[in-house]
């Protein structure tokens, strides 16, 4: 999944050099390659919880809380860099 957000963002930054300018379509790219990855990190942390259940259920209980301390922080802290550059830089408006 990184490798696909990567792969995304190497296109993106090539392609708007190329053309001089960053356009819609290839922002929504890169856009979509950082939604990937978010989802795949959300994802490991999931399975990471769900994998203890597997040896018992101490153990089950005890990822499974660890786990949702994980997705919680992990949330906290990309709402906080998302936020910072939604504020930062906002969509700006032809007007025209």
């Amino acid at each position: 999944m990184f490798l696909l957000a990567l792969l995304m963002f190497i296109l993106t930054f090539s392609a708007a050099t190329e053309l001089g300018k960053l356009t819609e379509s290839l922002d929504n790219l890169g856009m979509y390659g950082v939604l990937v990855t978010f989802g795949a990190v959300f994802l490991l942390e999931t399975g990471i919880g769900l994998a203890g259940w597997i040896r018992s259920k101490a153990l089950g209980i005890a990822t499974t809380i660890l786990a949702v301390i994980a997705i919680c922080s992990t949330g906290s802290i990309i709402l906080s860099i998302l936020v910072h550059f939604v504020t930062t830089y906002p969509a700006s408006k032809e007007t025209g």
